[in-house]
């Protein structure tokens, strides 16, 4: 299967672990948006109006550092530059973290020496180029809510 596609299916999977998980913690309410149709979060829960920005991070283990996408391709706003979800849970395989978009903007600019802006850089399965910034986990943590990944629990 092609990495894109293969990557797609993960992210499919992964909403559905979190549709389970965030069920179990108080969001009974939660869906999943249809693909293609709102690029500006995947889950909504329509009774608390909270709505959720599901990523997989499963790299991070290997270079230690959580990436943030912000432009797809350079110059066209994506993922953190465009987001209107509430909340972020982003899974690395070993931990699951909860932040707002507002907190990944402070953790980024309060730790500006330290971030690593990485720009043109071109991601396994995609075919475009892309922005983002890498932020070493033990910088990014203290802003963050952080539980066991939804991936070993699967």
């Amino acid at each position: 299967m092609d990495k894109f596609y293969q990557d797609l299916d993960d992210g499919k999977n992964l909403e559905k672990l979190a549709v389970m998980f965030l069920a179990k913690n108080g969001y009974p309410n939660i869906e999943t948006v249809p693909s293609g149709t709102f690029k500006s979060f995947d889950l909504y829960d329509a009774e608390t109006g909270i709505s959720w920005e599901i990523k997989k991070d499963v790299k991070s283990q290997a270079t230690g550092n959580i990436i943030i996408e912000y432009e797809m391709p350079p110059g066209n706003p994506s993922a953190l530059k465009r987001t209107g979800a509430t909340y972020w849970l982003i899974d690395t395989g070993l931990k699951l973290y909860k932040i707002t978009p507002y907190k990944i903007w402070m953790c980024i600019a309060e730790n500006r020496e330290k971030v690593i802006k990485k720009e043109n850089m071109i991601g396994n399965g995609d075919t475009t180029p892309k922005c983002a910034y890498l932020i070493p986990i033990e910088i990014f943590e203290p802003y963050c809510k952080i539980g066991k990944s939804l991936l070993s629990v699967s």
